[in-house]
């Protein structure tokens, strides 16, 4: 049974935590609200052992253990030290210091696979201190019989407590060593997927420099819940996150390829081809070596700073996506990943857009401004879009003219098409479109999802139409994201 993790009980069990340590973890508890097998758990002070683990991650990843840790917490300590050989686990507490959402998430799954993969104790292990406190009132009530009921139950509850923590160094250790490592290998897959998908909305995942938007911890917290609860938004952003990383590796190769670029200042780096010639002479003086093997593996060397020529493309965006009923199904998630990707690099472009989505009629057009922190918006307005009606390509094209000539920011704005390609336009419409592509010098990128349609009704008036099916490597996803 999945029962809520306790955020009443914070006190430590075994090792000491910091205040901002327990004041995240109760914060990510209460919003986040996880949910373990807690009726698996013999150990009635897991909540505690949990809040720990947060600390271990957040904070400090060596655990400073308690002057007096009482016998029926001493299991938690034989897991703190089979924790702490754990070398992934270790990287993993590294990558999610200072964050409390990624602490938070590698928390709950390490607790929840070692909740799952221990071996469980032979009766229920339980918080000795109602014991201990009837006991002392049985000695200063002279009631000897009583405290010596107590005394022994304490001591049986005690032992048994004392062999299950020695248990899991000595006859499971395999099984404890294996637990761990299967639980640091799902945290780190969870912390790292999150990560992706925090990036690909733009916003910062941790407090890392030179993030455009850097974001509360509450924030952060909110749409890691939005994540977990709805796994079509993860799909279309784990789409997106692939899409716009083949878009930007295009991109860096672009001016390399190139071979040349504007001279814009210095900078620091380890790219041998841009050096000043004054790192490089420091490869010919024996003194001078180690120090450029040194400042070459911290990428501190001075390089030229050059910047690649503007490509055509690089304005504001007018995105069309298709919403018919036709989009249904794995069609409608390339389309929602696509608009994502496009849309996060418009942000990182510092570029204005406009979303218009269409049927058998343009919807309502959604506007995302450069610079604004649009990651809640840009949820709503496109992977919420429900999926209906029929398809008419010249009315969403009509109106993302008007769009670029009304709106402000978006004159001469390029525009992207995203439909399956089940429509047509009619002469009449393609000899008007053109002409005001002509005048205004406005370019049409189309994207066909899931279809197997003729591609000439939109390939007359189009500068480039891609085939989604027709992709095998991604090569094509990469040509769409950097050519706009």
């Amino acid at each position: 049974m999945y029962t809520p993790l306790s955020v009443t009980e914070l006190e430590p069990i075994s090792i000491d935590t910091s205040p901002a340590a327990r004041m995240f973890w109760l914060n990510f508890v209460r919003e986040y609200q996880p949910k373990l097998e807690m009726g698996k758990s013999k150990l009635s002070a897991l909540p505690q052992f949990a809040a720990e683990i947060f600390h271990r991650m957040y904070y400090d990843f060596e655990p400073i253990f308690k002057n007096a840790i009482a016998p029926e917490n001493q299991w938690a300590k034989s897991l703190h030290d089979a924790l702490s050989e754990n070398d992934r686990l270790q990287g993993l507490a590294f990558a999610c210091s200072g964050n409390p959402v990624a602490a938070g998430l590698a928390t709950v799954d390490v607790v929840a696979e070692l909740l799952k993969q221990l071996p469980k104790p032979d009766a229920p292990i339980e918080d000795l201190d109602d014991l201990r406190r009837q006991a002392r009132q049985a000695a200063r009530e002279g009631d000897q019989a009583k405290l010596a009921a107590l005394q022994s139950q304490g001591k049986a509850a005690a032992e048994a407590a004392l062999a299950y923590a020695e248990a899991l160094i000595q006859d499971f250790s395999n099984q404890v060593e294996r637990a761990i490592a299967i639980a640091a290998a799902i945290a780190e897959e969870t912390v790292a997927a999150a990560k992706q998908e925090f990036e690909m909305l733009g916003m910062s995942w941790g407090n890392e420099p030179g993030n455009p938007t850097q974001v509360s911890f509450e924030e952060r917290l909110a749409l890691a819940k939005k994540l977990e609860r709805q796994p079509r938004l993860r799909e279309i952003l784990d789409r997106a996150g692939k899409l716009f990383d083949t878009a930007l590796q295009k991109r860096r190769k672009a001016p390399t390829a190139s071979g040349y670029g504007e001279l814009v200042g210095i900078t620091v780096g380890a790219d041998l081809g841009r050096l000043l010639p004054s790192e490089l002479g420091k490869l010919s003086s024996a003194s001078q070596r180690l120090l450029f093997y040194k400042d070459f593996t911290e990428r501190s060397l001075l390089e030229y700073d050059l910047q690649a020529p503007e490509e055509k493309g690089k304005g504001p965006l007018v995105m069309c996506v298709d919403t018919s009923s036709s989009m249904s199904g794995a069609s409608e998630m390339w389309a929602k990943g696509l608009a994502v990707a496009l849309a996060r690099l418009a942000s990182k472009d510092n570029r204005d857009m406009a979303i218009i989505p269409f049927s058998n009629a343009p919807g309502r057009t959604a506007f995302l401004k450069a610079g604004e922190r649009n990651w809640d918006k840009l949820l709503r307005e496109v992977i919420s879009l429900r999926m209906d009606g029929g398809t008419n390509f010249e009315l969403p094209l009509t109106e993302a003219l008007t769009v670029i000539d009304e709106a402000p920011g978006l004159k001469q704005a390029d525009i992207v098409f995203l439909t399956d390609g089940e429509a047509s336009v009619s002469d009449r419409f393609k000899r008007s479109f053109q002409a005001r592509q002509d005048k205004q010098h406005i370019s049409l990128f189309s994207v066909l999802v899931g279809t197997s349609f003729s591609q000439s009704a939109l390939e007359s008036i189009s500068d480039a139409v891609w085939d989604v099916q027709d992709l095998v490597e991604g090569d094509d996803f990469a040509g769409v994201l950097g050519s706009v």
